[in-house]
């Protein structure tokens, strides 16, 4: 599996991103497991014309945000420790304003201590490219499509900073 991958946005349509030539994904997953393989092809087809960048770990996922703005971010909850790593990693990422879709087949695994989680929307790793784009429009529908989000290499990793779309640091 490629640490990124290049693909894009099919025909169905998602909010313009009028600012950026090309939106960008990442897929926090543990690239030890092959729960996320299939998944990261099906996101390739329904986000035809997207950047999509294979995040194997947390730390390459943190690595990759402080250094490029993204339009939406998938954690799975395979993330080690398993499920915890995935959500505290994707509370982190709520937390700062970034769009995210799960990756999980139940949101069981999901604490109570973690409810802003389960409204956020989820892929099963055998999702279709329709359901991974109905996900990824549910999660950037309720954020702002002007500002892509980045991690701030200065704050720490639990710190988040919205930077103009097409903005790489």
């Amino acid at each position: 599996m490629a640490s990124q991958r290049l693909n894009g946005w099919n025909d169905a349509s998602l909010p313009e991103n009028e600012t950026a030539a090309q939106w960008r994904a990442v897929v926090a997953h543990d690239g030890r497991l092959p729960t996320c393989d299939r998944l990261l092809e099906v996101i390739g087809e329904a986000m035809e014309g997207a950047q999509i960048i294979d995040a194997p770990s947390t730390e390459s996922a943190r690595f990759v945000l402080r250094r490029a703005a993204v339009d939406v971010c998938f954690v799975c909850l395979d993330l080690p420790p398993a499920p915890q790593g995935g959500i505290k990693f994707a509370q982190e990422l709520v937390r700062a304003g970034c769009p995210v879709v799960l990756v999980t087949r139940s949101l069981r695994w999901l604490p109570k201590s973690a409810s802003e989680l389960k409204v956020l929307p989820w892929v099963a790793p055998e999702s279709s490219a329709g359901e991974v784009l109905l996900a990824v429009q549910q999660a950037v529908g309720e954020n702002d499509l002007d500002n892509q989000v980045t991690l701030d290499p200065e704050a720490g990793e639990d710190a988040l900073e919205e930077l103009p779309i097409g903005n790489i640091s």
